[in-house]
This record gives structure tokens, C-alpha cells and sequence, in this order.
């Protein structure tokens, strides 16, 4: 069974300034490797997603990548 979750972007910003603040030098491999572990540990435990964020597996460092919160990442680093 397949289901379509929709990915609620003001839960996915919450997410990543929770974890930005909880320490004060933190990667981004940490915060999403932290984000894909939730992403799964939900969904197997209440049949839902936290924020919904797509999750894939790329070959580098980062591992497993939620894909919207990668690029908020990005786009935020870069503009400072």
C-alpha cells in the first residue's frame, strides 16, 4: 500500500531551527542524518511522516537526504 503524504514546509523550517539551535556547531550530514532517522522512526511507529519530507539515498557523505530540507539548507547557507 502506498499513501501520498504532502510535506508541510513550516514543520520541516521548525524542525531545522529546533536542531540548528540545540548545539552550537552541528553539520548538515548530522541534521540530516537526524531527520531521515525521525522521518522512518515515525512513520513504523504511527503510520504517518513527521513533516513528510521525501527521503533518498545519495552516494556521498550525507547518506540518506530529506530532499526539501536539504535544499532550505542550502539555500540558507549560501545567502548569508
Amino acid at each position: 500500500m502506498m499513501f501520498n503524504y504532502n510535506m508541510n514546509e513550516i514543520k520541516t523550517i521548525n524542525v531545522l531551527l529546533y536542531l540548528i539551535g540545540e548545539k552550537d556547531v552541528i553539520s548538515v550530514s548530522d541534521i540530516m542524518n537526524i531527520i531521515a532517522f525521525s522521518e522512518v522512526r515515525h512513520l513504523n511507529k504511527y503510520y504517518r511522516p513527521v513533516a513528510g519530507d521525501k527521503l533518498f539515498y545519495l552516494n556521498n557523505e550525507l547518506g540518506v537526504v530529506a530532499v526539501k530540507s536539504h535544499d532550505i539548507l542550502m539555500e540558507n547557507k549560501y545567502n548569508d
